[in-house]
């Protein structure tokens, strides 16, 4: 994950951060390690020390509560492992006045990181506050830049409104990714209403994305994607161009090993990809009953898809993909890489 600094110049230098995936941590811990802290349960016990809070946020509160048993510590998911979160009680304000009064064995000033804060609070203002209702600093949270689980990346917007314009073009491409994992530029075909599920981006939407991106990232000045980064992705659109039909929008529909009918609408047939997944359904070995073209200029971004009631009717056979009709169609398609 790459995280800008304060003002534009240093932005204009990324710090990379190191995040233990949960997948990493489970596997660690279920090593069998004699050296690992052993608590009562014995040889390979651990202890999860997080820094999580409850005053982060509602949300953080409500699932710290859930998961309270009274006692300093709790079981984790995983056998003869447990969690304490030694600071879960402390408020944003007893965070700041300890960052604020403490020498860092690091070396680091924490005046500097409490101006980060302040100018993503509305109005630039970062008070300690006593009083509920007024906005501290401890409110103005950083995580992913382009993350989508939240409504609206209201730090980014407050450093815009600030007078940081230059994060204009980085807040509009995160704005333009949430609108189509919310769907709200999806026009969803009658044939797969009711029932409609939501899959990966559209080929042609991922084709503008990263179109945008250098772009985005000339006007910015900060580096958001490496020319390594940038040659791999590619790779990866070429891989899912073998299964263009040229057609634009096509109905595919998928007669599953399990015995389950897929119609998805989509501008390739993914089974013909490395992909291979739509959903929770794997594709490999389907076997492709029909590819109908979409007869409207629907406006779509993501691909869609509806698991059908018994055997549909096969309107139209599939037309060959457009690597197999013109041998250079498929590079042609992806000439922009």
């Amino acid at each position: 994950m790459r995280q800008q600094t304060t003002t534009r110049s240093e932005s204009r230098e990324t710090v990379d951060y190191v995040t233990l995936m949960a997948e990493v941590q489970d596997q660690y811990l279920a090593d069998d390690r004699p050296w690992v802290v052993c608590y009562s349960g014995g040889k390979g016990s651990a202890i999860i020390v997080l820094g999580t809070r409850k005053a982060e946020s509602p949300n953080r509160a409500r699932a710290m509560s859930d998961h309270d048993t009274g006692g300093r510590l709790r079981k984790h998911d995983l056998p003869n492992a447990y969690v304490y979160a030694p600071i879960a009680d402390l408020s944003n304000n007893e965070v700041w006045a300890y960052l604020l009064q403490a020498r860092q064995p690091w070396g680091s000033n924490n005046r500097e990181l409490l101006a980060l804060y302040r100018k993503a609070c509305k109005g630039g203002e970062c008070p300690f506050v006593i009083e509920t209702g007024t906005q501290s600093c401890g409110k103005s949270r950083f995580g992913c830049w382009v993350c989508t689980v939240i409504d609206r990346d209201q730090a980014m917007e407050s450093y815009v409104g600030n007078g940081h314009r230059w994060m204009k073009p980085l807040l509009e491409l995160r704005n333009k990714l949430y609108a189509i994992r919310q769907q709200t530029e999806q026009d969803v075909p009658r044939q797969l209403r009711p029932g409609t599920r939501f899959g990966a981006f559209l080929l042609s939407t991922r084709r503008q994305l990263l179109k945008d991106l250098p772009t985005i990232q000339t006007d910015t000045g900060v580096e958001l994607i490496t020319d390594l980064e940038l040659a791999g992705t590619k790779e990866l659109l070429r891989d899912e161009s073998r299964g263009i039909t040229g057609n634009g929008l096509c109905f595919y529909t998928h007669h599953l090993r399990t015995g389950s009918y897929v119609r998805v609408l989509a501008d390739y047939d993914i089974q013909q990809t490395p992909r291979h997944r739509l959903g929770p359904f794997f594709l490999a070995g389907a076997e492709v009953l029909s590819c109908e073209p979409d007869a409207g200029a629907r406006k779509s971004s993501r691909v869609m898809y509806k698991v059908l009631k018994g055997r549909p009717t096969v309107k139209r056979a599939r037309p060959a993909p457009a690597a197999a009709r013109h041998p250079r169609a498929a590079e042609q398609e992806v000439a922009y890489a």
